[in-house]
């Protein structure tokens, strides 16, 4: 396996990946680095590493609906201020949460399951 920088003749290859999954090809905006993963000299693999802004949201349960949905909405204007940033993720457990936010401010779910590492 080599990894190397990603070079524009990798396009061709990384489109037919990406035709066969179905993510979204990443836009190159924050991009910290783009490579590429080689096996056998063929392409197998694209990678990009991005910035990740975090905005943590810890709400009172007690709270109303109306007032979470006003904090969040501000959360999100707060985040809006930078941008540099394309999307935002909200990681909600509560059910009633994630209705109010898809419906009011347009989240929607994508597809797969949010996984994270500490470093």
């Amino acid at each position: 396996m080599v990894i190397r920088p990603f070079r524009s003749e990798d396009v061709g290859p990384i489109d037919d990946i990406f035709r066969r999954t179905q993510l979204s090809v990443p836009s190159l905006r924050n991009v910290v680095e783009n490579c590429v993963f080689e096996d056998h000299q063929k392409v197998v693999a694209y990678g990009v590493l991005k910035l990740f802004a975090e905005l943590h949201l810890t709400l009172d349960p007690s709270l109303s609906p109306f007032l979470k949905a006003k904090i969040i909405g501000s959360g999100i204007a707060m985040s809006l201020k930078y941008e540099q940033f394309e999307r935002i993720h909200a990681i909600v457990e509560d059910e009633k949460e994630i209705v109010m936010i898809k419906k009011h401010f347009g989240f929607k779910e994508v597809p797969g399951k949010l996984l994270c590492i500490e470093v």
